[in-house]
């Protein structure tokens, strides 16, 4: 009993890589023309601008001025500078003569880059070769050997694990 089963296993794997082996060979029918693959770059520039203020040391000036009167002015590009005495005192005033604020622009620029890939097949050709014999046999082999493994397993079952009664 336990012989058989292991020959019926064997048959039944032998049919199977026989099924297999025989689909494998197949040639292929169809040629392709007109096929044409392309690549596409998008770059995407994206440039963000950015106002700052920034400290700018000036440049030093002195002028002086020597007078024998009561009252003296002193200017520069940026400030006015008065002296004067009265009632036996110094009196001293310095303004500026305006704000003086630089404005730095700071550029940053991001590239982006985006790469798109076409695999276009526009004609397909259709082989005007009959099938050989063996593909023919390949082609309907196959569902023979199919219904015949299907039949022998039915079997097996059939004759070792349903007992009929008569």
């Amino acid at each position: 009993m336990k012989r058989g089963i292991i020959t019926y296993i064997f048959a039944c794997i032998v049919a199977v890589v026989l099924m297999i082996a025989s689909q494998g060979c197949c040639p292929c029918k169809h040629l392709s023309t007109d096929t044409k693959d392309s690549v596409r770059v998008e770059t995407h520039c994206v440039t963000i601008e950015r106002v700052d203020t920034q400290v700018v040391e000036l440049p030093i000036e002195v002028y002086r001025n020597v007078t024998r009167d009561t009252f003296s002015v002193v200017s520069t590009k940026y400030a006015i500078s008065t002296a004067r005495i009265d009632s036996g005192f110094l009196w001293h005033d310095i303004r500026n003569t305006g704000s003086v604020q630089v404005l730095t622009k700071t550029v940053t620029e991001y590239r982006d880059s985006i790469i798109y890939r076409d695999k276009l097949v526009t004609n397909t050709v259709q082989v005007d070769k009959p099938l050989t014999k063996w593909q023919k046999f390949q082609k309907n082999g196959f569902w023979w050997l199919l219904a015949l493994l299907i039949l022998a397993i039915a079997a097996f079952v059939l004759r070792n694990f349903v007992k009929f009664k008569a």
